[in-house]
């Protein structure tokens, strides 16, 4: 029993003990390995990836966009079970199931479930759940995975493995059997190689001393482990930036502010961005697979032109143009780069880059429309500085001279040059001005920012030169001063215009007062003479008046007539000189009191009525009772008056009528007759003083042209208003007095 060979069935049967026994702990560590480790590790990563690839289309409620990326995931990893997408209510937004979603898992959905990993039991297997949030939780990212594939492969696997420790029984008894101690020792190393490569340690190295097939079969077993562990890593990098590469340049790709489309030969549009859809307002489905000139210019290519991607395609130059289209309702200006290259397969796509230069066109419209309002305004204020009646000139802080105008020019008296104080120092141009003590004056405005007035008087060039002088500060952004323009008037006549009239001031003073004595004598003697006349007058009217009430013959009662009539002209002859007087001395005093208008109507009319008869001329009055006004009751029957008597002086046959009406905040009043007329340029000129329409010796109608300009003047003291209308044949005179204001 000693013996090698029971040796070596003792050590087989160990190895295979050892090889059954490793199998079952290798089984164990693979499940526990791939289900709890890789499995959930898997899990997690997917988790994570979507919620950040869902994020941006949650943030614009883009569902389909969402729905898509949740169907590339599941599809892109066949252990995912479901996915279901909710928002920061719980909301289910988008799922995996088919048909509604599964009542067994509503109340996964509510936030306060959400956690980053579970495990469950279903009746499909165990299911391993892995939750993630989205950006500041605005929703949430559930992935379901099952252990159903994996645990069937570990399950094959296990099969596979026993049936291998069975074979390994078999053989290993006649391999015992044949060979010798020596070799279950390297076997032993390389079975347990063998399992630490099946667990994933690749860096190993097995120590095998024997020169025999074992101990190559041991140097090429760490060769290829070595190789394999080498090409794995390769593999992985490689894979690592690939992927990282292709997420970079699809982030770059939907990230420029410019819109890139790529199209086939075929002018179909196959791939966009995110800038391109901005720029044209349309959405993806708008836009993949159709023409590019459809999307772009809205037509096909024109006929009579060259289409740019044919000739692209001819010349394999890139092509650049400016296009003008209506996108979104918008005029935009679109500049089109396209250049050729080729995919992986060789097939030859067109790229072409977009940008809406839109704006900048504008603004290149705006800064031309600028520079030609500059430009205007620049030779519009040339030309203003140069035709202004005024000397002028512009220093800057430092007195340097930056602009002067003709005018200064002139005032030089022809002496002076624009080219040789131009850009040159102020006080070196004109050194006078220091020696006056004027670069003081500019130091104070530079310092206060006020504008100084000043006078001077300058000898230049032998010739005594008056002028008025404005300093004017002009202002930055900050409130200092930068610039100081300086008006010139040149007073020189005015001063010896003053010293003449200094000369001649005290002669018209004298004339003044003398003529003011002469006016105050004037008006004492129009007072005398009017009350002198104002006297024998009243005793020609009163004993006139007595002597037609006797018993006298029609021609002694028509001559009596004819002395009344005449007297009471002069009368009011005298009284409207006596009214020129007050008006003119500002002296004119009311008797306010509350009035009715047709009482004053009234009584005007029955005045007026035997002078009205004697031409066969009826006086109609038209006044409801109206709102009273405030005046003097006197003064008012001179106005309706002396406009009455107008009328009845200036109509031959016809009528003349008065009306009264409240309008606003006035009584208004009419006096209407079927007169001669006035024309229509003297409407004005018969309120004026003195004024008659006929003003010949040969005159048809007497007046002396006092009459309206004193009712003018007595309406206004009223408060009022008064002016006359006519067209062709008769007048009328409007009035309106104000309504008294309630207290």
């Amino acid at each position: 029993m000693s013996s090698l060979r029971f040796k070596i069935i003792i050590s087989t049967l160990s190895i295979i003990l050892l090889i059954v026994t490793g199998s079952y702990f290798v089984i164990q560590d693979i499940q526990s390995g791939i289900i709890e480790g890789e499995f959930r590790d898997k899990g997690s990563l997917i988790a994570n990836h979507l919620a950040l690839e869902v994020t941006n289309p949650l943030l614009v409620n883009d569902l389909i966009e969402i729905r898509n990326m949740v169907e590339d995931s599941r599809n892109s990893y066949p252990d995912i079970a479901y996915i279901f997408v909710t928002d920061s209510q719980g909301l289910v937004l988008v799922h995996t199931f088919e048909g509604v979603f599964p009542k067994a898992l509503q109340n996964r959905t509510k936030p306060s479930n959400v956690m980053k990993e579970g495990i469950f039991e279903t009746d499909r297997g165990i299911i391993h759940e892995f939750d993630a949030p989205l950006f500041k939780n605005i929703g949430y990212v559930h992935v379901g995975v099952s252990e159903n594939r994996v645990r069937a492969q570990i399950l094959e696997a296990s099969r596979k493995l026993l049936l291998l420790a069975v074979s390994a029984v078999v053989l290993g008894g006649v391999f015992a059997y044949f060979i010798g101690r020596r070799l279950t020792e390297p076997i032993e190393k390389l079975t347990e190689g063998a399992n630490r490569i099946n667990k994933g340690f690749l860096d190993q190295r097995i120590d095998i001393d024997t020169r025999d097939e074992l101990g190559e079969l041991a140097k090429t077993f760490n060769e290829m482990a070595l190789s394999l562990n080498q090409k794995i890593k390769e593999l992985i990098a490689a894979k690592e930036q690939t992927e990282a590469a292709e997420k970079y340049l699809e982030t770059l790709f939907n990230s420029i502010e410019d819109g890139i489309i790529v199209v086939n030969t075929s002018h179909e549009i196959i791939k966009i961005n995110q800038s391109f859809l901005k720029i044209m307002g349309l959405s993806e489905e708008q836009v993949m697979g159709k023409s590019c000139h459809e999307i772009i210019f809205g037509s096909n290519p024109p006929q009579n032109e060259e289409c740019s991607i044919d000739k692209l395609m001819q010349t394999r130059t890139p092509v650049r143009f400016v296009q003008e289209i209506d996108a979104d309702g918008k005029r935009k200006i679109l500049e089109i780069n396209l250049s050729l290259f080729w995919d992986k397969k060789g097939t030859a796509n067109i790229i072409l880059v977009i940008r809406d230069i839109t704006q900048q066109k504008v603004l290149e419209e705006e800064n031309i429309a600028f520079y030609n309002n500059i430009k205007y305004l620049k030779e519009f204020n040339e030309e203003i500085l140069n035709n202004v009646n005024l000397a002028i000139h512009v220093v800057d802080k430092d007195m340097n001279i930056l602009a002067v105008n003709d005018e200064l020019l002139k005032l030089g008296r022809g002496k002076l040059k624009r080219d040789q104080v131009i850009n040159k120092n102020l006080f070196e141009a004109f050194p006078f001005l220091k020696a006056k003590y004027l670069d003081k004056e500019y130091e104070y405005v530079l310092k206060t920012g006020e504008i100084f007035l000043s006078e001077e008087k300058t000898e230049y060039h032998d010739e005594i030169i008056y002028t008025s002088t404005s300093k004017i500060p002009i202002k930055d952004d900050k409130g200092n001063v930068e610039k100081i323009i300086t008006v010139i008037k040149d007073v020189s006549d005015q001063k010896k215009l003053e010293e003449e009239l200094k000369d001649s001031y005290e002669e018209l003073r004298l004339t003044y007062l003398k003529l003011k004595e002469l006016y105050k004598i004037k008006d004492s003697f129009l007072s005398n003479i009017s009350h002198e006349l104002r006297t024998p007058l009243t005793s020609v009217l009163g004993y006139t008046e007595l002597l037609l009430e006797e018993n006298i013959s029609q021609e002694q009662r028509h001559k009596l007539e004819v002395i009344l009539r005449n007297s009471k002209r002069l009368t009011r002859l005298i009284k409207s000189l006596l009214d020129s007087t007050l008006i003119e001395s500002r002296n004119l005093q009311l008797d306010m009191q509350m009035l009715q208008i047709n009482d004053i109507v009234a009584q005007v009319v029955e005045d007026m009525k035997t002078m009205a008869s004697v031409k066969n001329l009826p006086i109609y009055t038209e006044i409801p009772q109206l709102h009273p006004v405030k005046g003097d009751r006197e003064r008012l029957i001179q106005v309706f008056s002396n406009i009455v008597d107008n009328a009845i002086k200036f109509t031959i046959t016809g009528e003349i009528r008065i009306t009264a009406a409240e309008e606003d905040e006035n009584v208004h009043i009419k006096i209407s007759d079927t007169g001669i007329g006035i024309p229509e340029d003297k409407l004005l000129q018969i309120f004026d003083r003195f004024y008659q329409l006929d003003s010949s010796d040969s005159r048809k109608y007497s007046g002396t042209g006092l009459g309206l300009w004193i009712s003018k003047n007595i309406i206004d003291a009223h408060g009022g208003k008064i002016w006359a209308e006519s067209k062709n044949r008769g007048s009328t005179f409007h009035i309106l007095l104000p309504k008294p204001v309630k207290e």
